[in-house]
C-alpha cells in the first residue's frame, strides 16, 4: 500500500516541481523579454529604460552573491562532498564489520565526524550572518542617498537581499535575542533611511499633480 501511495503521488510531486521552475523561471524571462523590447524600441527613452533595468537587475542579483562568496573565500565553508565520500567509506566498513568492538568504534567514528562538520557549518553560518547583515545595512544607506537612481535602487533592493540571505544562513542558529535585535535594528534604520531620503517628497508630489 505504501508502494502504491507513492506511486500515486508520483504526478503531484512532479507538478509541485514544475511550478517551482515556473515560479523562478518565469520572471527571469518576463523581465529578460521586457528589457529585450526596450532595447529594440525605436524610442531612444525605451532604450535606456533597458539599460536602467539592466544595471537595477546586475547590482540587485549580484551583491548577495558577493557577500555570500566573499565570505566563503576568507571562510570556507565545509567541504560537503568529502564529509559524504568519507561517511559511506566509514558506513561501508560499519557493515562489513565483524566484531562489535570494531562496530561502536565506527559509529563512534561517524557520529563524530557528522558532529564536526555540523559545527563547522554553523561557524560559517554565522560568519555569514555578520558579513551579510553589516553589507546589506550599507549598501542601504549608500543607495538611499545616491544621486543615480538606478544604481541607487539597485543598492538598496541587493542590501535588503543581502540582509535577508545572512538572516536566512543563519537564522535557526542564532539565539531569540539576537534574531529579534537584527530584525528591529534593521527595521529601525529602514524607517530613518526613508524618513531622512523621503520627508520632503509628498509636497513634491502634490505640486507636480
Amino acid at each position: 500500500m505504501l508502494v502504491i501511495g507513492y506511486i500515486s503521488a508520483a504526478p503531484l510531486f512532479v507538478l509541485l516541481g514544475l511550478l517551482n521552475v515556473v515560479y523562478i523561471v518565469a520572471p527571469v524571462l518576463l523581465v529578460l523579454g521586457l528589457v529585450g523590447y526596450l532595447m529594440k524600441a525605436t524610442n531612444p527613452k525605451f532604450s535606456e529604460w533597458a539599460k536602467q533595468i539592466a544595471v537595477w537587475l546586475g547590482i540587485t542579483s549580484l551583491l548577495p552573491l558577493v557577500a555570500w562568496f566573499g565570505t566563503a573565500a576568507f571562510y570556507p565553508p565545509p567541504d560537503s562532498e568529502e564529509f559524504n565520500r568519507v561517511q559511506s567509506r566509514l558506513n561501508e566498513r560499519l557493515g562489513s564489520a565483524t566484531t562489535q568492538t570494531d562496530k561502536d568504534a565506527l559509529r563512534a567514528e561517524i557520529d563524530q565526524r557528522a558532529k564536526q562538520n555540523t559545527d563547522a557549518e554553523h561557524k560559517f553560518e554565522r560568519r555569514m550572518f555578520w558579513v551579510a547583515w553589516p553589507v546589506g545595512i550599507l549598501a542601504l544607506v549608500i543607495g538611499t542617498f545616491v544621486s543615480v537612481q538606478t544604481v541607487g535602487a539597485g543598492l538598496m533592493f541587493g542590501g535588503i537581499g543581502t540582509l535577508a540571505e545572512g538572516c536566512f544562513e543563519s537564522w535557526d542558529h542564532l539565539g531569540p535575542w539576537l534574531r529579534v535585535a537584527a530584525l528591529l535594528s534593521s527595521l529601525i534604520i529602514i524607517i530613518i533611511l526613508g524618513l531622512c531620503r523621503f520627508r520632503r517628497q509628498p509636497e513634491s508630489l502634490t505640486q507636480s499633480f
